[in-house]
């Protein structure tokens, strides 16, 4: 009796549903992390307004908050020059860079500020003793066209409503 080489239907429905189970483990390890490095971002910022401003009050020292092109500090009044300078004593309050191809935007009092490439001198968001600070909002868009964008406000008291975006 001679035996015929090849696979049986049986052998290939079982390769073919190894492979799906495979694919599905594979896709759910990706997943849909559209979205997560900006919320992780937007996690960071809120929790550092709070230390400041907190540190502010407790302090009863004056913080600001300068954003750019690719990052953020945090800044203090330094008394001898009357100059802001970031902050170098805090670790917590270090400056951040954000990847070269993040795009996002500030907003004050309804205006959008122009990020420049640089760090700024003089800091657009300011951390009073008094526990105020300066209102504003940042929109970080998840699509190239910028319609689908998380947002972020703050109050004039630091408060942050919860994460909203456009959809």
């Amino acid at each position: 009796m001679t035996r015929q080489h090849g696979f049986t239907l049986l052998e290939i429905l079982i390769v073919m549903v190894i492979v799906g189970i495979m694919a599905s483990f594979a896709v759910l390890q990706l997943g849909n992390h559209e979205g997560e490095f900006q919320r992780n971002e937007i996690k960071r910022i809120k929790a550092l307004v709070g230390i400041a401003r907190e540190q502010a009050i407790l302090e009863g020292h004056e913080y600001a908050l300068g954003f750019w092109r690719d990052g953020y500090a945090f800044y203090e009044l330094d008394d001898e020059s009357d100059k802001w300078i970031p902050v170098a004593t805090d670790k917590s309050l270090r400056e951040r860079q954000l990847p070269a191809s993040t795009d996002y935007s500030l907003e004050i009092e309804a205006e959008l500020i122009v990020l420049k490439d640089e760090p700024p001198e003089k800091p657009q968001v300011y951390i009073y003793s008094s526990g105020e600070m300066t209102a504003f909002s940042l929109r970080f868009p998840l699509d190239d066209e910028g319609i689908e964008t998380l947002d972020v406000e703050f109050d004039l008291l630091g408060r942050t409503e919860p994460l909203s975006g456009t959809r």
